[in-house]
């Protein structure tokens, strides 16, 4: 599966919020409470330093074990909130961002979304 484009744009100092709908092939919606969730924004593609890290290991409710991330598992919806001193501390500039599905039980690994991650002043 290839994984999907969406661009974000930040403003720097400020809450970011962004929410992601996941629906399976046959748009029915996925079921996300099996898989961990992990956002990554780095300042290039090939990067090794990531400037952002959310995780939210897998969970049967919407209870976020991250600061970062909270899912909807009625609704199949993922949550990304960046608070105001985390979106201070990052350079105005294009970044680049995944999120990824990882399943608890098998080890595999879904890159839903990939793109730029716009931080402006």
């Amino acid at each position: 599966m290839t994984a999907g484009r969406v661009d974000l744009t930040c403003e720097r100092g400020t809450t970011f919020k962004h929410s992601f709908q996941v629906l399976n092939p046959d748009k029915s919606l996925a079921y996300l409470p099996t898989w961990s969730i992990r956002f990554h924004v780095r300042r290039r593609t090939r990067s090794a330093e990531v400037v952002v890290d959310g995780l939210l290991e897998a969970v049967e409710t919407g209870v976020s074990l991250d600061k970062y991330i909270t899912i909807d598992p009625e609704n199949a919806t993922i949550f990304i909130e960046l608070p105001d001193d985390v979106t201070g501390e990052l350079d105005v500039g294009v970044h680049v961002y995944d999120l990824e599905l990882v399943h608890a039980g098998r080890p595999s690994v879904i890159r839903l979304l990939k793109g730029l991650f716009e931080v402006v002043a």
